[in-house]
């Protein structure tokens, strides 16, 4: 009797030793899986900037090419006046069709190439003609605003703090590099990394940014966090990021104080409890943007 029940506690305590290897193991597993994912990312967004860095390099363009700006850019100035920029015919032809072009369908991410002129007005690439001429001029304003304003970011660097795009009619967030009195903008919607990378994840998933707002989730990861998640339209007629969606005004106070400890204290899993469940929080950077990328397990 007594060898009996030796015998079922030892089988007890392998079976609760099993149960914490494999966890353990799906964990490390996961863990593995998280930094895989923002590698691939930051890789793209590497790709996508150097791809615009050499548009500018004079050593690669192609060279005597004979074409109007009308056959590849749509044209506003700076009254908000989309025609013809008869002014910028040299532009274009200095960036080289074929690049520009192999630029853009090369591309994972980028939904448009910008040139950007605060004397002038703005190129944009592939043509959108149709969308210009519906969007409201104040609109082109606040895009040439933006434009000028982004035009301070470091060269090569990256707009990492979404902004709502009318032409687009999205959120976008872009990299900027210098050419001459003006300077290419690349173009990447939110939507786009959502859709490629995180709904292709089986779990919870989001991206936010080292200030706490919520770039980015996957499906149904809003019941969790408990933070305002509509970002397909404009807050209040309002182009900037909405200040609601940041995960230090989540309901939940428990992943509210995980993710405190993932921005302010560096950590990289983090365990809270919400409605009588406990959860962890995987993180790896998305170093290129300084966002973190966070999945949230079930424990």
């Amino acid at each position: 009797m007594f060898l009996r029940i030796k015998l079922t506690l030892s089988a007890i305590v392998l079976l609760l030793l099993s149960g914490c290897v494999e966890n353990k193991n799906t964990l490390e597993s996961e863990t593995s899986a998280i930094k895989q994912l923002a590698y691939e990312i930051n890789y793209q967004l590497v790709q996508e900037s150097k791809r615009l860095k050499s548009l500018v390099d004079e050593g690669v363009n192609d060279k005597g090419e004979d074409y109007s700006v009308n056959e590849l850019f749509s044209y506003f100035n700076i009254n908000g006046d989309l025609n013809y920029p008869s002014n910028w015919d040299a532009v274009p032809q200095k960036l080289g069709r074929e690049n520009l072009r192999n630029t853009y369908e090369k591309s994972k991410l980028t939904s448009s190439l910008m040139v950007v002129s605060p004397q002038k007005g703005v190129l944009i690439y592939p043509k959108l003609n149709r969308v210009f001429q519906k969007i409201e001029k104040g609109c082109i304003a606040h895009i040439l605003n933006e434009a000028n304003n982004s035009k301070e970011t470091p060269s090569g660097n990256w707009v990492t703090t979404p902004y709502w795009s009318p032409v687009e009619s999205g959120w976008l967030m872009s990299c900027i590099v210098p050419s001459n009195d003006m300077y290419l903008q690349l173009n990447i919607p939110v939507q786009t990394i959502k859709e490629k990378y995180l709904d292709k994840q089986s779990g919870y998933y989001f991206i936010m940014d080292s200030e706490g707002r919520l770039i980015s989730l996957r499906e149904n990861t809003e019941t969790i966090i408990a933070v305002d998640t509509e970002t397909q339209k404009m807050i209040k007629n309002s182009f900037e990021f909405p200040e609601s969606r940041n995960i230090y005004r989540s309901k939940n106070q428990g992943f509210k104080e995980a993710c405190r400890k993932i921005l302010t204290d560096g950590e990289k899993k983090v365990r809270f409890n919400w409605n009588g469940s406990d959860y962890m929080l995987l993180n790896a950077e998305i170093s290129e943007l300084k966002w973190q990328l966070v999945q949230v397990i079930k424990l």
